[in-house]
């Protein structure tokens, strides 16, 4: 199959959506485990001298990680449901399209 070519109209589309979806990723995903990182950091700097406020230190983590699921599964929600899903006629693919804002 030879090589195929794109516009370069169509590869600057493809780099902007790539890079939205990673400021997506970025204010969600990584910032969310950076987070909790911190936070079980802190429950392990506890240990053992002070036990009771490393499970206090740990359940508010677990707390927050089930918060970050959530959050995270939305933000790529937002991403998949801001592209188009098309089926290319006679094709086996399936192409996401992004619309034009």
């Amino acid at each position: 199959m030879p090589p195929r070519h794109i516009s370069s109209k169509t590869a600057e589309t493809r780099v902007n959506e790539r890079s939205r979806i990673a400021r997506d990723l970025h204010d969600t995903l990584l910032q969310s485990f950076h987070g909790l990182l911190l936070r079980f950091q802190t429950a392990s700097a506890l240990l053992p001298a002070r036990v009771a406020e490393a499970k206090q230190a740990l359940d508010s983590v677990i707390d927050q990680a089930a918060g970050a699921v959530t959050e995270d599964r939305d933000a790529v929600q937002r991403i998949v449901s801001s592209n188009v899903l098309v089926r290319c006629m006679g094709c086996r693919r399936l192409l996401f399209i992004s619309p034009t804002t």
